[in-house]
């Protein structure tokens, strides 16, 4: 691992730990005060949604800024070609059992009964959505706290505590998410590309929501884009 990649302890790197920190108790409060205890809401229009779009607009404005005033270089911070296949190489010890799993699970608990359209359009979708995530575990939270944590096991346990309480109060995805946390901080720590991050992120959350939750927000938003294009 080279020197650039590594971060001092710092005010700037405070700052983006309580940041995004703030961000995602923020979700979890919205999610608790309009959903209460039901869990991750079926509709893709509730307040917690509007949110997180919200986040992710201010947090891409914020990252522009960095590349714009060269305080942070985008391959640094895994946006980069380097490391990209050797990620999802090793990301298949995760992503082959994890989604078999889930998909067993679902046919067996009779969750679905089949694949639907919905899932094939939301499997190459979610991916997006996981990029922005693992943005904020890997290079806001993980990478900030190299600085104050050594040992890359902790960080990887603590990074995978934080997106388990994360997806509070639904206790699967908390049960789900904190190994996925765990070992795909492992692997940025090892390869550095969060492209990987995301599509591994992506296609096992895609697969959650469909086998293990029974939702298909894939068809939510096809049903979406009719409307647009009708």
């Amino acid at each position: 691992m080279s020197d650039g990649l590594k971060v001092k302890p710092g005010r700037r790197s405070i700052i983006e730990l309580v940041c995004v920190l703030l961000t995602g108790v923020g979700h979890v409060a919205l999610e608790l005060s309009c959903d209460g205890m039901t869990g991750a809401a079926e509709k893709l229009n509730r307040p917690q949604h509007l949110f997180n779009l919200a986040a992710v607009a201010a947090w891409a404005a914020y990252l522009f800024w960095c590349f714009l005033s060269r305080t942070i270089k985008a391959g640094d911070i895994g946006f980069r070609k380097e490391g990209f296949l050797a990620s999802l190489k090793a990301g298949l010890w995760l992503l082959v059992p994890g989604m078999a799993a889930m998909i067993a699970i679902g046919l067996k608990t009779g969750m679905v009964g089949g694949v639907s359209a919905g899932f094939w359009v939301l499997l190459p979708v979610y991916p997006l959505w996981g990029l922005a995530q693992q943005f904020a575990l890997q290079v806001l939270v993980a990478r900030n706290l190299e600085g104050f944590l050594r040992r890359p096991s902790f960080r990887a346990l603590l990074v995978g505590f934080l997106f388990s309480m994360a997806h509070f109060p639904t206790f699967m995805l908390m049960a789900l998410t904190f190994p996925a946390g765990v070992f795909i901080t492992w692997i940025f720590a090892k390869h550095r590309n969060i492209w990987a991050a995301g599509v591994l992120h992506g296609f096992l959350g895609a697969t959650a929501y469909y086998f293990v939750l029974g939702r298909d927000p894939g068809l939510q938003l096809l049903e979406w884009l009719q409307k647009v294009v009708s």
